[in-house]
């Protein structure tokens, strides 16, 4: 993150940059935090914002990763690298009651090992470019194909983990470029008659809201019909058809907190959208290119097109795969699901007689 214009979309005083990541060791995960502040850095299963407890009251340091400027050791291994930390990370009582006791969002160019393996050419598909050195260059949308270098990288069936795709799905992590409406600028996009299942990252024991961000109103978009379940062969059909097509005010009456007025009116109207299983898009990104902080610009929850869809919920014990199925139900090769973020949310978080889940 450091050097990188990607953090000037943040809102770093009140969110700190992070991403989640499953592990070799079955059934767990680890956060990659990036504060600023005093405890600027970058850290393993941290909670917080910058220096201090979140919102919600929850802190951990967790374990630094050193830079290479704060030691001279040998980092080199036979197939890679390997980075020093300053404590030990467990996934211990701490992680699973403090860190991920939080709503857990994850990139959709992270939920597969494989779009973050190096490529032939020496790119990884996530974060990739968008031709010659130019990592955030203006985005290219055209017929000769000589003008799209590296646009997006496709998978094939068999060839991106924890996705098992369909014979008739299409899948591209697309190059980053800042000027979209999608969280840290990239996503994972399906076109075609497309059929995919996910497997879940792992998280604690307990019960769990799934959601999904997306960027809706446009003709391009599809109808999708989602299952979620732990038998793979057999999951469980969520709700209704979502038409993506139409925009936020169309699907549920999206409002800006601007025209809602005060506090009390904006968490009203969350909570009402939410029982009918809808969700603004996180207040802590601006999506645009800049080349430092604009706390004036549009948030993504000030966008009626990029909204979170609450899919359904789950129960797990914390040691079996859960996974989501999204299927598309339109007769079309061409309509596309955007797959930008899911969030894997708590019951203590989303159902808290105490503390409103944190718009960021």
């Amino acid at each position: 993150m450091d050097n990188n214009d990607l953090q000037y979309n943040f809102n770093r005083m009140k969110y700190d940059i992070c991403d989640w990541y499953g592990t070799l060791m079955p059934q767990s995960s680890m956060k990659f935090s990036f504060p600023s502040g005093p405890q600027v850095g970058l850290y393993i299963n941290r909670r917080g914002v910058r220096h201090h407890a979140d919102e919600r009251g929850g802190y951990y340091r967790g374990a630094k990763i050193a830079s290479p400027k704060e030691y001279d050791r040998i980092t080199t291994a036979l197939n890679g690298i390997y980075h020093y930390i300053d404590d030990v990370v467990a996934y211990d009582r701490t992680m699973q009651e403090v860190v991920m006791n939080d709503c857990i969002r994850l990139d959709c160019t992270t939920l597969s090992p494989d779009f973050m393996t190096k490529l032939t050419d020496g790119e990884v598909a996530r974060g990739h470019t968008w031709g010659g050195n130019k990592k955030y260059d203006g985005a290219k949308n055209t017929n000769n194909p000589s003008d799209n270098n590296n646009r997006s990288v496709g998978f094939k069936p068999g060839y991106a983990r924890n996705f098992d795709l369909s014979a008739n799905t299409h899948m591209h992590v697309r190059g980053r470029s800042l000027w979209f409406w999608s969280y840290e600028g990239d996503e994972v996009i399906f076109k075609g008659r497309y059929d995919f299942t996910l497997k879940l990252p792992a998280v604690p024991a307990g019960t769990y809201e799934v959601r999904m961000m997306t960027c809706v109103g446009f003709d391009t978009r599809g109808i999708v019909q989602y299952y979620l379940g732990h038998d793979p062969k057999n999951l469980e059909p969520q709700g209704i058809p979502f038409d993506m097509r139409p925009g936020g005010e169309t699907l549920f009456g999206w409002k800006n907190d601007t025209d809602l007025g005060d506090d009390d009116a904006i968490t009203a109207f969350d909570k009402s959208i939410h029982n009918i299983g809808w969700m603004k898009g996180p207040k802590c990104y601006h999506c645009g290119w800049r080349s430092s902080f604009d706390a004036g610009s549009a948030t993504m929850r000030a966008q009626n097109n990029t909204i979170r869809k609450v899919i359904g919920t789950f129960t797990t014990d914390g040691k079996t795969d859960v996974f989501l199925r999204i299927q598309q139900k339109m007769e079309s090769e061409n309509n596309e699901l955007n797959f930008d973020f899911i969030e894997l949310c708590p019951s203590s978080v989303y159902n808290n007689e105490y503390f409103s889940e944190p718009t960021w």
